[in-house]
């Protein structure tokens, strides 16, 4: 890659290549015996778990300096239903939190037909062992013998808290379940229910998290078994608010255009105070402000029906990203400077032309895990921001030595999708992140402090400069200090 350089008096401006983009790095690959590869994805930094009809896969990030494939995720450990349980669409949701993974079965218990259950495995030294079946303990209505309840189709994982959905429930709309984790394993404190029980319209078939906010979808026709047709209600999103440990009812929000039969709700997704909701017609964003949610922005789509969604806010350092299934591709777009929406960058594809790509989609920092599950093979693909299109800028540096040190860190940091996001994590204030800054800063005879919002950057000399990013993330910028 070629760097231009421009050094004017005090400020230099290094450009490396354009506006940043997310771009395929690496694969999933599909094990030889995997039926239904890639029916649900979880990221979380650099492991990925992948759920099939009747198994699970982990995977992990190839160390970066190591001998294997950088292209190839490497396959960590296979995990079937646990106790002879039968497979009952074992990985049709999966989970990943920490040292712990999740993954759904909703027709898997063995006990009440297609009642469902949730495996759980925490990770001890390096290998994942089983150490919960998670099934409802209490039930409201009691369900009649042998229904179809679904437990497991969705799930939503933070903290302690785990949220099962049970989309089908018998003859009601659907439940999610709260699961509490004390002393070791999980119980049972919510059943939560929408106020209009009405059968069959597929409440919890989506659940979200963030802090104390917990957003349902239901999106009217399509609860399993109905065959679709006109819905007997309208796709809505129930959003819930914890208050004094309960879990209980804020608002119902409601498509601002479709006509009923739209999906409403088939994805979304939540962060803090704002909410995307996709439909078949267009994706939307809420805003929370004053305990009440109102749609701010709207674009339309196509073939949005039944597709998943993924979005992250803006930190201050890196803008916020939105993905959209649609059609085979996925688009992608970056929020507005004002915060007020978001407008195109581009469209991911399948570097195969795999059919079905966006069937499911994980989002965690600067990776993007992506399913693919047309066409009779599957894929799971990794795209990564692509950092190349990051510029740095000097400014009123009038040490010439410290110029060149402090812009050749952070050519260096520039140069690295690992580093950009130690650097981000770094601003945020993660110390982990900030020593990590700390060995790169030493091969140019620098050390580094975390100083408010930016780093410190201090040569042998004592002669000090500020490391930071622009507000719209696309420029890291070292500056003079001034005291």
């Amino acid at each position: 890659m070629s760097v231009h350089r421009a050094w004017m008096a005090g400020l230099a401006l290094l450009a490396i290549g354009c506006t940043p983009s997310w771009v395929y790095v690496a694969e999933a690959p599909e094990q030889a015996d995997t039926s239904s590869f890639a029916q649900s994805v979880a990221l979380e930094g650099e492991l990925a778990l992948i759920g099939n009809s009747q198994s699970a896969d982990l995977y992990e990030r190839p160390p970066d300096g190591s001998s294997l494939p950088p292209h190839l995720w490497v396959h960590i450990q296979r995990f079937t239903p646990a106790q002879g349980a039968p497979p009952g669409l074992f990985g049709k949701a999966v989970a990943l939190s920490g040292d712990r993974l999740f993954i759904g079965a909703p027709w898997g218990e063995p006990q009440v037909i297609d009642n469902g259950y949730v495996d759980v495995y925490d990770r001890v030294g390096g290998t994942w062992t089983f150490t919960q079946r998670v099934t409802p303990e209490s039930f409201d209505p009691p369900p009649g013998f042998g229904p179809e309840i679904l437990f497991g189709n969705a799930l939503a994982v933070q903290g302690d808290e785990l949220f099962v959905g049970a989309h089908h429930y018998g003859d009601t709309a659907g439940r999610v379940f709260v699961f509490e984790r004390v002393g070791g394993l999980y119980q049972q404190t919510h059943e939560l229910k929408p106020p209009s029980d009405v059968q069959e319209t597929a409440f919890g078939e989506t659940i979200r998290v963030s802090g104390d906010t917990l957003a349902i979808s239901r999106r009217g026709p399509g609860g399993a078994g109905t065959g679709g047709g006109t819905p007997i209600v309208p796709g809505e999103v129930h959003v819930f608010i914890k208050s004094d440990g309960e879990w209980v009812p804020q608002q119902v929000l409601f498509s601002p255009t479709s006509a009923p039969d739209d999906l409403f709700g088939s994805g979304i997704d939540l962060h803090g105070d704002r909410l995307v909701v996709l439909e078949e017609t267009a994706v939307h964003l809420f805003e929370r402000s004053g305990g009440v949610w109102s749609a701010i922005w709207q674009r339309p789509v196509t073939d949005g029906g039944r597709k998943p969604v993924a979005f992250r806010p803006s930190t201050g350092t890196v803008p916020g990203y939105l993905f959209v299934s649609n059609e085979d591709t996925v688009q992608v777009l970056i929020e507005a400077t004002d915060g007020s929406g978001y407008t195109p960058q581009g469209v991911l594809t399948d570097p195969d032309a795999q059919p079905g790509f966006g069937s499911a989609l994980s989002l965690s920092g600067d990776r993007l895990l992506v399913a693919a599950t047309g066409g009779g093979t599957a894929r799971a693909r990794i795209f990564e921001r692509d950092t190349g299109g990051t510029r740095l800028q000097i400014i009123a540096i009038d040490d010439e030595i410290l110029r060149r040190t402090t812009a050749a860190m952070a050519e260096e940091i520039a140069a690295s999708p690992e580093l950009q996001r130690q650097l981000d994590a770094a601003l945020e204030g993660s110390r982990e992140a900030t020593q990590a800054l700390a060995t790169v800063a030493e091969r140019h005879g620098l050390t580094v402090h975390h100083r408010s919002a930016t780093l410190l950057l201090v040569d042998t000399e004592g002669n000090k400069a500020q490391l930071g990013r622009s507000k719209d993330g696309n420029t890291i910028i070292v500056q003079g200090f001034e005291r």
